[in-house]
């Protein structure tokens, strides 16, 4: 018995005739004449007969015609489903994170679930080395960390694809009764000030950090944290309470900055940029066919979505300046980020590195 039989068997019963039965599922009179005698000698049974010049169903084939429905509509229903996974229209999907990417998260995947929502989406929060290691064995789809992801200390590195996301800016976070306020309203506070400020960092490993103190060191300051917390939400809070200032990322303190209760003090020169990337499986390394239509969506779907939501105070409008990125929310990503290299083309590979 095959989907092809059942098929011809509900045409031909529903038409009342082989010749448009066997029409309406595009085979000649004489095939769907054998296919019906090979699927009652199949049975043993009679299924159809001729009353009064028209094709019928017998008993037998009436009994069958109830379960080949059935079964044709689950067929439907498997093909249509399959294609929507193929097609990235359904499917599931395990996220990773880590760090200050999970700020990213909400935004992203109430955008991506509003486009695509036959996907369903999970959350994956880990250490950046470890989530590197989860998407290397397929626990994890696909990770959004901070880049460049080249510098993770994995064994299977080459079986990973790094994509740029998003850009980013590490911004200098104050309470507001910082006595930095009054000088930044007038314009941005020199790099050296900071030399004498408290200043709270998250505990290592902190590739934030790493680059903050880099790029002070290239403009000759040295800065070192007066205090050292365990985690991106505890840094926040001690700057909220006026115990120091931070240099977070501008995705973290962004709904801060919008209620109030932190400020961003402009810095001369600007804080330092990096970027977000996307790390998932080499696609000659990822083997379920079931889950790569919604990987696909999603590598699609983030770069975009998150263009168009850059916090305003990620490109600076001038020198030392916090710009505005309105034409970024109306029209996606200007070219002055591009060619500032904060929105790089995209490059396959690991080896691609943050500038």
């Amino acid at each position: 018995m095959t989907l092809q039989q059942l098929r011809l068997l509900a045409a031909v019963v529903e038409h009342r005739s082989y010749t448009r039965g066997a029409r309406a599922v595009f085979m000649t009179q004489s095939a769907a004449s054998q296919h019906i005698r090979a699927l009652e000698g199949a049975l043993g049974t009679q299924l159809v007969t001729r009353v009064g010049g028209e094709v019928a169903p017998t008993r037998a084939g009436e009994a069958l015609l109830g379960y080949a429905r059935s079964i044709l509509r689950l067929a439907d229903d498997a093909e249509r489903f399959v294609g929507a996974l193929r097609d990235g229209a359904a499917g599931r999907l395990v996220l990773g994170a880590s760090g200050s990417a999970v700020y990213l998260v909400p935004g992203l995947v109430a955008g991506f679930r509003a486009a695509h929502p036959g996907i369903e989406v999970s959350l994956e929060v880990r250490p950046r080395g470890a989530l590197g290691a989860a998407v290397a064995s397929g626990v994890v789809d696909v990770a959004i960390t901070g880049g460049p992801v080249h510098e993770l200390d994995l064994p299977d590195l080459a079986t990973l694809e790094a994509r740029p996301l998003c850009p980013d800016r590490l911004v200098l976070a104050v309470s507001n009764a910082s006595p930095l306020l009054p000088a930044a309203a007038l314009g941005p506070c020199p790099l050296a000030r900071l030399a004498g400020e408290q200043i709270v960092a998250v505990a290592e490993p902190s590739p934030a950090w790493r680059l903050v103190e880099h790029w002070a060191a290239a403009h000759g300051t040295q800065l070192r944290p007066a205090m050292r917390l365990d985690s991106v939400d505890a840094a926040k809070k001690a700057v909220e309470a006026g115990m120091g200032v931070a240099f977070l990322s501008a995705w973290v303190v962004e709904r801060e900055v919008t209620l109030g209760t932190l400020r961003v003090v402009p810095l001369d020169p600007p804080g330092p940029t990096r970027r977000y990337e996307l790390l998932s499986r080499r696609p000659q390394q990822d083997t379920r066919a079931a889950s790569s239509g919604a990987l696909e969506a999603f590598l699609r779907f983030a770069p975009d979505f998150l263009a168009r939501h850059v916090p305003a105070v990620v490109l600076p409008a001038g020198p030392g300046g916090l710009g505005h990125l309105a034409e970024v929310s109306r029209r996606g990503r200007p070219a002055d980020q591009a060619q500032a290299g904060l929105f790089p083309a995209p490059v396959h590979g690991v080896q691609a590195a943050v500038a």
